[in-house]
């Protein structure tokens, strides 16, 4: 059985799993590097020190990251696993992309190696600068978009967003597939 697998909001569980791999908006041209504010320069400089696998050190090497080395990242990271005999496969979700693969302990290990080697660190901030430029509190944002679309009422705050990840429990019809959460999980600025 094939399921959606997010990566890398379930990999590395960035921002306690809040900002997921899914988050939509205008990205650059595939040529063009984001505007990274100085705000993201020691998250960058970081993960630069911490990586390990070759192509993700290559492409943290000018602390820049591209959409096209994430469109690179993504495409090396399938095919990496399709070389191995797993039936995965990008799934667009707005300008970023969820895998669709089978869910098997196999399935699991070679996705785990493939992550390191091609995505480790480099999708998850890839997503996290250009969904949030400014590097803000992430969950401030998202508990602002959800009062702006009306789900919640105006007391909700960061705070009270965090009380509810993973599962975004019992806040009325408020889910984790709620259409709100994920249109905020999107664009947090809307």
């Amino acid at each position: 059985m094939k399921s959606q697998k997010r990566v890398p909001g379930q990999r590395l569980a960035l921002m306690a799993a809040s900002i997921a791999l899914l988050l939509a908006g205008c990205v650059a041209p595939q040529d063009e590097p984001l505007a990274i504010s100085e705000a993201w320069k020691p998250q960058l400089r970081e993960l630069q020190r911490t990586v390990t696998a070759e192509f993700p050190t290559q492409v943290l090497e000018d602390l820049v990251i591209t959409p096209a080395e994430y469109e690179e990242a993504t495409n090396r990271y399938v095919s990496c696993m399709q070389d191995q005999g797993i039936d995965a496969a990008k799934v667009p979700e707005g300008s970023f992309y969820g895998f669709s693969m089978p869910t098997s302990s196999t399935a699991e290990a070679i996705e785990a190696d493939c992550y390191q080697e091609f995505m480790d660190g480099i999708a998850v901030m890839y997503v996290s600068i250009t969904t949030n430029p400014a590097n803000e509190d992430f969950f401030a944002l998202m508990a602002e978009c959800l009062v702006r679309s009306g789900v919640v009422g105006q007391e909700f705050d960061a705070e009270a967003y965090l009380a509810l990840e993973p599962g975004l429990p019992a806040s009325g019809t408020v889910t984790l597939d709620s259409p709100e959460v994920t249109a905020c999980r999107l664009d947090p600025s809307q």
